[in-house]
């Protein structure tokens, strides 16, 4: 977002879309909500981006918002399915399982190819028979018969929960090992890593759920009980996310400072997590201050919460930490010591389309700075990556990049071909505006090419 103000309303919107997608795959639910809500204020009642943020909410526990987002894409078309499996998803995991089973039923018979339907429902009719005391058995779609016999002890808590799904939960976890296989399509489009991950979320949501009605060990029963310092930290996180989200950074700002006052006074014995959960406040609080503008102070807090991310070896939290280094460093120009951060960040990547944005980050930054072969180098990791993703927006992404650096070294014939392939990615897509400004620019790239070279 470190470059919106350089964008057309239809290149921001892409570019708030692809990083909440983004942010939701790497974990940053509050982050991911945040640009999927500045999306809608570009583009309202966009349906991709009501499901994303639908599914941000989801993670973050906020199902009234859930709902209301979930609500908003069934409203003209109440057969649309990523809404009713979400709003079946909801309602499951709001205790409403009976309704719940209705809208997974309902999907199902709209979509019977759609495993994550079948998977909900037998869920749903799971929670509804264990609640009537009933010991029916019910079949599942995968069988599975291999053993592990040296199974962690949070494996064991699982299986106890699971049951006879366990082994279903193990067979899809080792076909999401399979890059060939999750890499491909069903015949309805479906990308079959989409298919299984949803199943693995259905799982463990009826595990959390059964967890809640199912005791596993007496040990593990006594420490369930939430102690008034986790209450505290799960209210007071929520409230700072939600003031963040609705755009009230002065408000976050304030409760996140409350709060971190009080962790401040804490053992470890208290909260084992102490520095994790004064990271995450600290992130939040250069977060706001980004917001309100004060940079040097966004800088401050984003700076201790890499340093205890590091110190707690967190990678998910180091590479928070990198990225909100680096944005904020280009906000203020500063693209030199920006890129520095987001390569530390290189390493910490593994998701194809993290790739893409991180790659495409450090491309732009480069071609700020004149540094064109860099940009250049930069644009094809990220246009590879984008590949990877089997992600349009980002392959555009990536090929406008290479086509601008190449421009800048004199690189006619290799810029236009670019910007042609671009060009083909924003028809493909239906990225009107996109297209407008590429054709533009490829036809003033073919006016450099020599004469004869170019229609």
């Amino acid at each position: 977002m470190s470059k919106a103000s350089n964008k057309n309303p239809q290149d921001l919107f892409l570019t708030f879309l692809s990083e909440g997608k983004w942010m939701f795959n790497k974990g940053e639910y509050h982050q991911a909500a945040n640009s999927f809500t500045a999306a809608l204020n570009l583009r309202p009642g966009d349906k991709k981006c009501l499901i994303g943020r639908a599914k941000c909410y989801m993670k973050m526990g906020r199902f009234e918002n859930v709902f209301t987002d979930v609500e908003e894409t069934l409203k003209d078309d109440k057969s649309f399915i990523e809404g009713l499996y979400l709003k079946a998803e909801a309602l499951y995991h709001t205790g409403n399982v009976e309704q719940a089973l209705v809208f997974h039923s309902r999907g199902l018979k709209l979509q019977p190819h759609m495993q994550k339907f079948r998977l909900g429902a037998q869920c749903a009719q799971q929670a509804i028979e264990d609640t009537a005391g009933s010991e029916k058995d019910l079949s599942f779609l995968y069988k599975d018969e291999r053993k592990n016999n040296q199974t962690p002890k949070t494996d064991k808590t699982n299986k106890a929960l699971l049951g006879k799904f366990y082994h279903d939960k193990k067979f899809l976890e080792d076909l999401m090992k399979d890059e060939e296989l999750v890499g491909s399509e069903t015949i309805h489009g479906e990308r079959l890593q989409d298919i299984i991950q949803d199943c693995l979320t259905s799982l463990d949501t009826c595990a959390k759920l059964w967890s809640l009605e199912k005791p596993v060990a007496p040990q593990q029963q006594k420490r369930r009980g939430p102690s008034e310092q986790a209450q505290f930290v799960l209210k007071s996180l929520n409230e700072i996310d939600n003031e963040l989200t609705r755009g009230n950074a002065e408000a976050s700002l304030k409760k996140a400072k409350r709060a971190m006052s009080v962790v401040q006074t804490w053992t470890t014995e208290d909260i084992p997590n102490k520095y994790e959960l004064l990271g995450s406040l600290h992130s939040y609080i250069g977060r706001a201050f980004f917001i309100l503008g004060d940079m040097d102070e966004a800088l401050e807090h984003h700076r201790t919460d890499l340093q205890l991310a590091e110190r707690c070896k967190l990678p998910e939290a180091t590479s928070r930490a990198l990225n909100n280094m680096g944005v904020t460093l280009a906000q203020t120009g500063q693209f030199a010591q920006a890129v520095e951060f987001w390569e530390q960040m290189i390493p910490l990547v593994d998701d194809g389309l993290e790739k893409a944005w991180l790659f495409h980050n450090i491309g732009s930054s480069s071609l700020n700075m004149k540094q064109y072969e860099e940009a250049k180098h930069y644009g094809i990791r990220c246009l590879a990556a984008a590949e990877e993703a089997a992600d349009e927006k980002w392959q555009l992404n990536g090929n406008v990049l290479i086509a601008q650096a190449e421009l800048k070294t004199g690189n006619v014939e290799s810029s236009v071909s670019h910007f042609e392939k671009a060009s083909s990615l924003a028809r493909l897509t239906e990225d009107e505006a996109a297209l407008g400004a590429i054709q533009k620019a490829l036809n003033e790239a073919k006016q450099l090419l020599p004469d004869g070279e170019h229609l």
